[in-house]
């Protein structure tokens, strides 16, 4: 990956889960380069129908920094929709909206990349008890700390078909 500049292209992560998969589909749309950065770039084959745009899955792990950085690298914008409901033994609400979120945004400002948008949670709170809500909180302000321009999103809960 390294080297590869698309014009207008976005990389977006966490395009396979349901908000992503709309954003990338949105963008493809538009006529977009798009690369969806994920884990596992094979779940990405049923987007790349999906608009005129070139829609390019790439391999990234949010809590690998060096994968974000050959994500990245080129991109004129990175949306960064990643997020965790339920913690396992892998992954954790800490490394995922937290050391994940951090590492995007600092490889996005070490690379230079003109935008970042963060999708986080309704309701962040850095005093909650809950776990979900307090690393939401906490990874907004990692994002803002090393990328102070990034529009930081807050959506409720999505629902669709």
């Amino acid at each position: 990956m390294a080297g590869v500049t698309d014009t207008n292209c976005v990389t977006v992560f966490g395009g396979t889960g349901f908000l992503g998969s709309e954003i990338v589909m949105a963008l493809a749309a538009a006529g977009l380069a798009t690369r969806v950065a994920v884990r596992h770039p094979d779940n990405v084959n049923t987007l790349r129908t999906s608009g005129p745009g070139e829609i390019r899955p790439v391999y990234a792990d949010v809590r690998d920094e060096s994968s974000v950085a050959l994500a990245i690298e080129g991109s004129d914008a990175i949306i960064n929709c990643v997020s965790l409901y339920v913690e396992n033994r892998a992954e954790t609400f800490e490394a995922i909206h937290e050391l994940g979120a951090l590492n995007v945004a600092h490889q996005a400002a070490v690379l230079g990349i003109k935008r970042l948008v963060y999708i986080s949670g309704i309701g962040v709170d850095l005093r909650s008890k809950s776990a979900y809500v307090h690393s939401r909180a906490k990874g907004e302000l990692l994002v803002s700390d090393v990328f102070p321009h990034a529009t930081i999103l807050r959506p409720s809960a999505i629902f669709g078909p």
